[in-house]
């Protein structure tokens, strides 16, 4: 059962519990849905590593304070006892994973929901924090003395009912030391609203910033990587056999550039020697467009509201024997649209979607997660395709001229013109 508890102005220390000291948080990240009336979900996904961890228990405490004064705390409820096991290996292998009592590499991951009542305020702050890290990670120090820290935060006087991004991708990351890695977080935006994204600080409870050791840092968690700010997609080399920790910030704007909101991830990537490649990083570029839609790149298409496309994408892997699977997230973020596929290696998708009325003037991002199927620890790439929709074009009223004169004329909305004589 939910608890719902009102914000009052009594103020007690603000202190974050500890309560899973004996767990090795893997990442996480803090998220919140409005409801109405001033009613926030707040949901809580923590990522945990089975090998060094016992189960988590059934609640986790937030704590949530304002600009305007005052501070509370709300214990959210396990909504999967247990945990659910998210281990990057191929099915024949779960059954061996530490989470099973293998030797494999195993996680669960850990959701928890409450809700809590937040008035209009600049600025709400949402954080949750615990002890300890992995003692494996590569990049902090001292990491298994430190713990994670979450935090989330909203405007609700600028914004008064907004949803925070959400994360939909659901594992920690195992990718190949030496090879090009594609990665993406798979953030939705139900709202409409711009987002921004950035690498930031590890930190622990505090909130505290993490010290990185030699090499390494905020924005360079992994020597070479790179963040689109507009996908939030992630592009490295890894050169480094590791555990390594990576911190992203996505900020949320409304239509006048307004910061209404933030969220965070927490993760850690697994640098392996892999003995297979990669599936290749450089597949899965539009073709055989067909339908209304305008290409302006190698994964980016342009389309007015009301039109409809429809385009073709191959994806392979140089290791012939390997049997690819794809996932996408298209149609949670494109309501409608169609993803069927056909092949194995390659393994062609052909995507299609028409643009809904109300969908003008806005910047739609979809990915599709390869998997290469190899045992025990599949390898994956992630492809991130952009969508802007512009309004229907308009031509202007229509205008008389005699022979010899000259007009102007001009077009709005759409966005490439091409003007015809008839006659």
């Amino acid at each position: 059962m939910n608890k719902i508890i009102s914000f009052t102005l009594t103020l007690f220390s603000f202190l974050l519990m500890h309560s899973s000291r004996a767990n090795h948080i893997a990442g996480g990240d803090l998220t919140y849905v409005c409801l109405g009336g001033n009613q926030y979900q707040v949901n809580l996904n923590l990522f945990v590593d089975c090998a060094a961890s016992n189960p988590l228990g059934s609640q986790q405490t937030i704590n949530y304070y304002s600009s305007c004064g005052g501070s509370s705390a709300v214990q959210l409820d396990l909504l999967n006892p247990g945990g659910t096991e998210i281990s990057q290996l191929c099915p024949s292998q779960i059954s061996n994973s530490s989470c099973n009592g293998g030797t494999l590499p195993g996680m669960r991951i850990y959701r928890y929901t409450g809700i809590i009542i937040l008035t209009p305020c600049n600025t709400w702050t949402l954080s949750w924090g615990t002890c300890c890290r992995n003692a494996a990670v590569s990049n902090l120090q001292n990491p298994s003395t430190y713990g994670t820290y979450l935090e989330a935060t909203l405007h609700s006087a600028t914004a008064s009912c907004n949803s925070s991004p959400s994360f939909t991708a659901r594992s920690i990351p195992y990718v190949c030391v030496n090879q090009l890695v594609n990665y993406n977080y798979g953030v939705t935006e139900k709202d409409g609203d711009s987002l921004n994204f950035s690498l930031i600080n590890a930190m622990a409870v505090g909130p505290t910033n993490l010290t990185y050791t030699s090499g390494y840092s905020a924005t360079s968690p992994i020597p070479g990587i790179t963040i689109d700010p507009v996908t939030g997609q992630l592009v490295f080399t890894p050169t480094t056999i590791g555990n390594f920790v990576v911190v992203i910030l996505v900020k949320e704007y409304d239509s006048n550039g307004n910061l209404i909101g933030t969220v965070m991830r927490d993760l850690q990537f697994v640098v392996q020697s892999c003995s297979n490649s990669v599936p290749n990083p450089t597949a899965g570029t539009i073709t055989n467009l067909s339908g209304s839609a305008v290409q302006t790149g190698p994964y980016s298409l342009e389309l007015c509201e009301g039109s409809k496309f429809s385009f073709d994408a191959n994806y392979s892997d140089a290791d012939v024997g390997d049997k690819l699977t794809l996932v996408s997230n298209i149609t949670t973020v494109l309501p409608g649209a169609t993803f069927d596929t056909a092949g194995k290696n390659p393994v062609i998708a052909h995507i299609s979607w028409t643009a809904p009325p109300g969908s003008a003037n806005s910047k739609i991002i979809f990915s599709v997660t390869v998997n290469d199927g190899s045992c025990p620890i599949p390898i994956q790439q992630t492809f991130i395709y952009t969508l802007k929709i512009t309004s229907r074009t308009w031509a202007g009223p229509d205008k008389i001229i005699c022979r010899s004169q000259s007009a102007t004329l001009s077009g709005s909305g759409g966005s490439i013109f091409k003007w015809t004589v008839l006659n």
